[in-house]
C-alpha cells in the first residue's frame, strides 16, 4: 500500500512537472512569435535568450498589490479566489473518479 501512495506521489509530481514545462515553453515561444509578428525583439534582456523572462514574469505576478474595493466584504473578497480553485479542483477529482470503472 506505501508503495502505490508514494508511486502515486511520483506520478503526479512528474505530471506537474511536465505540465509546467509545457506551460513555460509555450509562453516562451508566444512572446517570440508576438514579438515577431509586431517586428520588434521580444523578452531578450532578461538572461540569456530571454528564458528568465518566465520567472521575472511570475515575480512580479506574485508582488502585485491586491486591490480591494472600499465597501467590499475583505474577508469574501480575499478567500473568493481560493473557494473558486477548490471548487474547480473537486470538480475535476469528480469527473477523475467517475470515469474509472
Amino acid at each position: 500500500m506505501d508503495g502505490f501512495i508514494i508511486g502515486t506521489i511520483i506520478k503526479a509530481m512528474l505530471v506537474l512537472a511536465i505540465i509546467s514545462a509545457l506551460a513555460g515553453f509555450g509562453t516562451y515561444i508566444e512572446r517570440k512569435v508576438l514579438a515577431f509578428m509586431q517586428r520588434r525583439l521580444g523578452p531578450t534582456h532578461v538572461g540569456p535568450f530571454g528564458i528568465l523572462q518566465i520567472a521575472a514574469d511570475g515575480i512580479k505576478l506574485f508582488t502585485k498589490e491586491d486591490f480591494i474595493p472600499q465597501n467590499a466584504n475583505n474577508l469574501i473578497f480575499m478567500w473568493h479566489q481560493l473557494l473558486q480553485q477548490a471548487t474547480a479542483i473537486y470538480c475535476s477529482f469528480c469527473c477523475a473518479s467517475s470515469s474509472r470503472s
